[in-house]
């Protein structure tokens, strides 16, 4: 048997391999974009907790991730406009709860006195400061 020897630089042997290894690992991914298309529609779907992190119960893990980010985004949608709503008529609303009080004297009226008897009847001592302001107008 005849020993074939080579004399080739370690740099050149280390990259073909490298690229020969390379060239294996994308052949068995295949196509890039369904990979990346596949791991995207894995993540969004995964089940998360209520925070938005895959917890060790599977218990917590009651939520869609793209669910759980899609509903928070929006109620804080919601929750800035309807600010911006209250905001903007803020004196419209104002107007309206004072000529709702004044309709009816009698209902505010039981309404402080219940609130006053229900916390009477805590356990707790209650401290009750009435104090009424005069407006000069």
């Amino acid at each position: 048997m005849t020993d074939l020897t080579m004399n080739l630089p370690t740099e050149i042997v280390e990259r073909a391999v490298r690229d020969k290894i390379n060239a294996a690992i994308a052949e068995q991914l295949g196509d890039p974009q369904e990979m990346i298309t596949k791991l995207v529609a894995n993540a969004l779907s995964q089940q998360v907790s209520s925070n938005g992190t895959v917890s060790r119960s599977n218990y917590d893990n009651r939520f869609e991730f793209l669910d759980l980010v899609a509903g928070n985004f929006m109620r804080d949608a919601a929750k800035e406009a309807l600010h911006e709503f209250f905001d903007e008529n803020k004196k419209a609303i104002k107007e309206a709860v004072k000529k709702e009080v004044l309709k009816s004297p009698s209902k505010m009226a039981k309404i402080f006195m219940d609130g006053i008897t229900d916390s009477m009847s805590s356990v707790y001592t209650p401290k009750v400061e009435i104090t009424f302001q005069t407006h000069n107008d």
